[in-house]
């Protein structure tokens, strides 16, 4: 019965945490996971200068091209980030060094907690021109 429990929970803890990559940055304010990501999209563009300094500086050392670069991330229920990742299918933009240094600065920022006891996975685009 023990196994039966166990991929039961396994079952539901995946079933969610599939729901909430699928919830797409929207305007759903009676959806308590909504509120979540609409927090997390104001931590990033309160500070998404820091991403465009680091493209800047590589545009500048390496004439690095324009595009879109994907990134994924997980934030756990004590607000750190669990995983990063580039989203290589999604990407135009696949630049290694542009990559590490989006990925420092977001080590850094504040972002919310996650529920209690879960993972929140969010995609977020990242479209770089030069100026």
């Amino acid at each position: 019965m023990k196994s039966k429990y166990s991929i039961l929970t396994l079952f539901f803890k995946v079933c969610f945490a599939i729901s909430l990559s699928a919830v797409a940055f929207g305007s759903d304010k009676s959806d308590p996971f909504m509120l979540d990501k609409e927090k997390i999209k104001a931590s990033i563009s309160a500070n998404k200068h820091e991403v465009r300094i680091c493209y800047n500086q590589l545009v500048e050392k390496k004439k690095i091209s324009e595009g879109k670069m994907v990134v994924e991330f997980e934030i756990n229920d004590q607000s750190v980030i669990t995983k990063f990742e580039l989203n290589e299918k999604k990407s135009k933009l696949k630049d290694k060094e542009l990559f590490n240094c989006v990925k420092e600065k977001f080590s850094k920022w504040i972002f919310p907690p996650s529920p209690k006891g879960q993972v929140l996975a969010i995609s977020y685009p990242f479209m770089f021109k030069k100026n």
